[in-house]
């Protein structure tokens, strides 16, 4: 990794006040020489950077970086397709073995509720419940 030319701690944050004494003593140790402010309405518009350049710019140029991010989108793009059609397979498998016992759960509650509701209608009461 490449040194940096000023020492991280003269360079201001967004919480410093940043005054004419700081910004000599920044200029004059990286050997700077600012051009004086344009005009708001006569600077350019602030450059765009979006797609492959600020993904480049982010990792800062690390070949490393670079090759683990793009190895990650080829993994994304092929296997969120595949784990969906794992997923539904097996689903699918435990619902068909489900099934079976499902519908005898279902038919066991069904008939003792008939048989119930049979047995209270069957016995003469004086009113319905």
């Amino acid at each position: 990794m490449s040194e940096l030319p000023v020492p991280l701690h003269l360079v201001p944050t967004l919480t410093d006040v940043v005054g004419p004494q700081a910004l000599a003593l920044a200029s004059d140790v990286v050997d700077v020489v600012l051009p004086p402010p344009q005009p708001l309405e006569a600077q350019p518009p602030a450059a765009d950077f979006s797609g492959a350049v600020a993904e480049a710019m982010a990792f800062s140029f690390d070949p490393e970086a670079l090759m683990q991010r793009r190895v990650l989108q080829r993994i994304e793009r092929v296997l969120e397709p595949r784990l969906q059609q794992v997923v539904d397979r097996v689903i699918l498998e435990h619902m068909q073995a489900l099934a079976p016992r499902l519908r005898q759960e279902i038919d066991a509650v069904v008939r003792e509720t008939i048989a119930q509701a049979l047995e209270k209608e069957a016995l003469p009461s004086s009113a319905p419940t």
